[in-house]
């Protein structure tokens, strides 16, 4: 059997629609963008699988087998962001002729150095969290639970937000503290930042927003406020 082929598409094919279902569950549409969970998933997953498929493409195959999967594979993962197209390309894009076992070094290499380059706290998990009205009243909740950040101040008429502030960690680190109308804005505010380039450091609730570089802060403030710690 053609198993080396089969083995590479699966692996792709995982990364595409690592969705982590439970059974029966619908897939989320193919119009939404994934979350830092999902890709996360899907680049964990993907990378779990690598040492299966090394096992089955013992059995000898061809480029021009995993050639013909390359429009399927393709139309699975161009909605997933940079870590999955990396992990796609270092087999889409081979040199062709390149010998088997130098492509599936290179991905094993891949999986290692990009290992945790997108870490969700608690396993990906997120705490319970609640809304707030305002940025003020986020920043006053932590001081009631002695993580300080002070000289708060508002910034009117920021964009996509209902209300935004900064703060100051003792170490003179800034904290943005943003709220929004709804999670469909939080969803917006997170693709922003990712658009913008650059680490991603944020502590996101069902209508809310922490933006601090200090992790450790972000870590404090979500056992206080709970909801889900993204570092990219």
């Amino acid at each position: 059997m053609k198993k080396t082929a089969a083995a590479l598409a699966a692996l792709l094919a995982l990364t595409a629609c690592a969705f982590e279902q439970a059974p029966n569950e619908a897939a989320p549409p193919s119009s939404s963008p994934p979350s830092d969970i999902v890709l996360d998933t899907a680049a964990e997953g993907a990378c779990g699988k690598l040492d299966e498929a090394i096992e089955l493409r013992n059995s000898g195959d061809s480029w021009d087998e995993i050639d013909a999967a390359t429009a399927e594979i393709e139309a699975k993962t161009l909605a997933l962001e940079s870590s999955v197209e990396e992990l796609k390309g270092i087999v889409l894009d081979s040199p062709e002729g390149e010998d088997i076992d130098e492509s599936t070094a290179r991905m094993r290499d891949w999986c290692v150095e990009n290992a945790g380059s997108m870490e969700v706290s608690s396993a990906g998990a997120s705490e319970e969290a609640v809304s707030h009205d305002g940025a003020q009243e986020l920043i006053s909740e932590l001081g009631e639970a002695d993580i300080s950040c002070t000289g708060y101040e508002p910034v009117e008429g920021a964009v996509g937000a209902e209300t935004r502030g900064s703060c100051y960690l003792e170490s003179g680190e800034e904290v943005v503290v943003s709220t929004y109308a709804s999670a469909d804005d939080v969803d917006v505010q997170m693709e922003t930042h990712r658009a913008l380039g650059g680490e991603v450091h944020l502590l996101t609730g069902p209508d809310w927003t922490l933006n601090s570089a200090d992790g450790g802060f972000l870590e404090a403030a979500q056992e206080v406020l709970g909801g889900t710690l993204v570092m990219e």
